[in-house]
């Protein structure tokens, strides 16, 4: 493996990393939006498990390089 595509594959697993950052950072805060949400009565449970599970669908079809 040449040089340059080591450091290729480290700048992207950095941009891999970064981006699976936000995503979490998304996803945990779209939930505590709506637990609070579900706290106040807003919200039903069913509603908020679908979010849950929508938010972690997302996370897992991260776009693939």
């Amino acid at each position: 493996m040449s040089h340059k595509n080591h450091q290729r594959r480290d700048a992207f697993g950095k941009c891999l990393y970064i981006e699976l950052k936000i995503y979490l950072f998304a996803i945990v805060g779209q939930l505590i939006e709506f637990l609070g949400k579900a706290k106040e009565g807003k919200q039903s449970e069913k509603e908020i498990c679908a979010i849950a599970q929508a938010g972690l669908g997302q996370a897992v079809m991260l776009p693939t390089y």
